[in-house]
């Protein structure tokens, strides 16, 4: 717990930040954003573990449509979060 006196410096450092630098003083007063779910590496592991299965299933011709999607998915959601300005 912080004494009287270092309550009262911290407000000042405040004050002073918010003069100097409203922007900063604005994102340190909103809650952080939390990290996404990691959808790309469990889209990764998913055609880790689907490609046997389809290899078994169909061949190359099943594999490597369903890796083309996959590779797709992807950069979809890279662009989406770059655009949208979310942490990868």
């Amino acid at each position: 717990m912080l004494s009287p006196e270092e309550r009262r410096r911290c407000r000042e450092i405040e004050r002073r930040l918010t003069a100097d630098d409203p922007d900063l003083a604005a994102r340190m007063r909103t809650p952080t954003m939390e990290r996404p779910f990691p959808v790309i590496p469990v889209l990764c592991v998913l055609g880790w573990i689907l490609s046997p299965l389809l290899m078994l299933l169909g061949g190359w011709a099943a594999v490597l449509p369903a890796l083309a999607l996959l590779g797709a998915a992807i950069l979809g959601i890279l662009l989406w979060r770059r655009r949208h300005r979310i942490p990868v």
